[in-house]
């Protein structure tokens, strides 16, 4: 990222980042490794959320995109084992910091890759050759992806019963799903 000033992008999370923060401007991503632990101390699945902040400039001199009329960035998240989960996004440009702000939530640990991808803005082609300029079309805000239905499954150890609930649940070790 030669040309961009130190502290361009600034990632916070309720998860643990693994130091592989990773910048694509070919793919218009940046991509982060993120761990935690899957359940909390009540046995419950816990449910992760990451913010991030970049600076315009970044956006502008990285991904050659204009932050003002950018459209939504997208989060996707991907479990170790290669699945899909649901997240819910926003993405919201400030003029006065010149920074964008993406939210992402909804997803679940122990393991997962977060990729935030930002897309151009959509533009109208001329519909004939006589118009000399191209209607640019406003951006459009997507919309929260579908959350996923969540299953439950019970686990069993001993006598020990736990109820996992999640979009692909896996008893914890040591547990056997009843």
């Amino acid at each position: 990222m030669q040309g961009t000033p130190p502290g361009g992008i600034f990632i916070t999370q309720n998860g643990g980042c693994e130091s592989r923060v990773t910048v694509d401007p070919a793919t218009n991503m940046i991509q982060v490794v993120s761990t935690g632990t899957h359940f909390d101390i009540f046995g419950d699945l816990i449910t992760g959320w990451v913010e991030a902040s970049i600076r315009g400039d970044m956006i502008r001199k990285v991904f050659k995109l204009e932050p003002k009329t950018m459209n939504e960035a997208i989060i996707e998240v991907t479990s170790s084992d290669g699945t899909p989960q649901a997240a819910t996004y926003s993405t919201k440009y400030f003029s006065a910091s010149d920074t964008v702000e993406i939210r992402g939530y909804g997803y679940h640990f122990s393991s997962t890759t977060i990729r935030i991808r930002f897309q151009a803005p959509v533009s109208v082609a001329p519909s004939t050759p006589s118009q000399v300029s191209a209607a640019v079309v406003a951006p459009v805000k997507a919309s929260a992806k579908p959350v996923t239905k969540q299953i439950t499954i019970s686990c069993v150890k001993g006598k020990t019963v736990k109820k996992i609930s999640g979009i692909s649940p896996k008893c914890p070790v040591g547990y056997k799903k009843k």
